[in-house]
């Protein structure tokens, strides 16, 4: 099993676009993968944008609720 980790904040215009290219990388591999998104306290549409991509591909969305910064999200993903 292979995780990808992407911390993020006010991500929405780009964060599909990253989620489609990567699951089209895995598509040419028979590798199982998990994608882990850090929603690190977004004032954007964030979390709505990636709320469809759940249903269709293998993501899980960590959300916080206080902003902890870019080194905050990378630990919290990695733990």
């Amino acid at each position: 099993m292979l995780y990808v980790c992407i911390p993020s904040f006010n991500e929405a215009p780009t964060v599909g676009v990253l989620l489609w290219r990567i699951r089209k990388v895995f598509q040419d591999y028979s590798r199982e993968y998990e994608i882990l998104v850090y929603d690190d306290a977004s004032t954007d549409s964030t979390h709505e944008t990636l709320e469809p991509y759940r249903k269709v591909m293998p993501l899980t969305v960590i959300r916080g609720t206080v902003r902890v910064g870019y080194a905050g999200a990378v630990d919290a993903l990695l733990r």
